[in-house]
């Protein structure tokens, strides 16, 4: 219902029973913000202060700190829906801040500037400070299935390290290849735990945290060492693995998941990390030789070994899992294990 506003006398909707939604701007604006802003600035990683924690910047100067300082401390007016911080500008050693929100009862979104002073102090971050002392606050270990790397364990997480670090590299302090594995050394430890994270999703290791208490600063907090272990598994896309009793191959490790499937069988099947160390195991296998198919009937297949023996070998149908096309004058794999043959093709 249209009233007429106290301060421009015209018939409008009233925000408040007093005032038209343009003399409420006029008066209250959206609200009221700080006068002043006081930036603590990185001057290395240009990472700054918020909340009293270090926020990481987004590479856009100092304008996403002063959005997130102004609005922890803008109170918006009492007939005020919702308001959002729409841009920041800056001019010299002020700021212009966009502020867009809707009015109770309003229709539309209305935009108010504010215009606030700021100044930059400038402190070495935490992160920074180890860095530069080369001391750390955590420590992933990787590590092989049998403890220490093998060569094609090695060849797996160093095709995996790049993508592991995407994002943290800036909290590495350094990545040592070592007697055993690889130790990776961060700043803090939500880097080392998301490094961890990563590689248990990429190549489905294990993962244990331990602390050690390193120091005690002067309030009396205490500070601990994180030590991630990360342990690879024995297996890796492409392995034959032993699952429930019957040889099988793994065909796919990704986003935390171990896909398997029995050879000879079309159904796949995904595991959890953990499932997948209690389920899966080594196999001893008990012949392993290269063949080529001679001859197929529809009871018997014949092959002959390669070198070193050149024998030849009748195999029941029944007797076989066959993996792939087996045809005359292939050259397969012929596995025996747990009193079955399986060829591979």
């Amino acid at each position: 219902m249209a009233l007429t506003c106290v301060r421009c006398g015209r018939e409008a909707p009233l925000v408040d029973g007093r005032l038209c939604a343009e003399c409420y701007l006029d008066v209250y604006g959206l609200g009221r913000g700080p006068d002043s802003i006081e930036l603590i600035v990185c001057p290395r990683c240009g990472s700054f202060r918020y909340g009293g924690r270090w926020v990481e910047a987004a590479g856009e100067g100092y304008r996403e700190a002063l959005a997130l300082l102004f609005q922890a401390r803008f109170r918006p007016a009492e007939h005020v829906a919702y308001y959002r911080v729409e841009e920041v500008r800056i001019r010299e050693d002020e700021a212009l801040v966009h502020v867009i929100g809707k009015l109770r009862g309003d229709t539309v979104e209305r935009a108010v500037t504010y215009a606030v002073r700021f100044t930059v102090k400038h402190r070495v971050c935490p992160s920074c400070a180890r860095k530069a002392s080369g001391a750390p606050l955590a420590i992933v270990q990787v590590r092989g299935y049998g403890g220490r790397l093998d060569e094609e364990e090695e060849k797996l997480l160093e095709a995996a390290i790049p993508a592991a670090l995407r994002g943290v590299e800036d909290h590495v302090i350094a990545l040592e290849k070592v007697k055993e594995g690889y130790d990776v050394k961060t700043t803090d430890h939500a880097a080392a735990r998301l490094l961890a994270s990563r590689l248990k999703s990429l190549l489905a290791a294990t993962v244990k945290e331990s602390f050690k208490l390193i120091t005690q600063r002067r309030n009396g907090t205490r500070v601990y060492r994180l030590t991630v272990s990360v342990r690879l598994p024995f297996f890796s896309e492409g392995s034959i693995v032993e699952y429930q009793g019957s040889l099988a191959r793994i065909e796919e490790i990704s986003s935390g998941r171990v896909v398997v499937r029995k050879l000879g069988s079309t159904r796949r099947r995904a595991l959890t990390v953990e499932d997948s160390w209690r389920l899966l195991k080594k196999p001893s296998i008990e012949e392993d030789y290269n063949v080529i198919v001679t001859s197929i009937s529809p009871n018997w297949i014949q092959i002959q070994t390669l070198e070193p023996s050149y024998n030849y070998l009748e195999l029941r149908v029944e007797e076989i899992v066959k993996e792939g096309e087996v045809r005359e004058g292939k050259y397969c794999k012929l596995l025996a294990y747990n009193g079955r043959y399986y060829l591979l093709c």
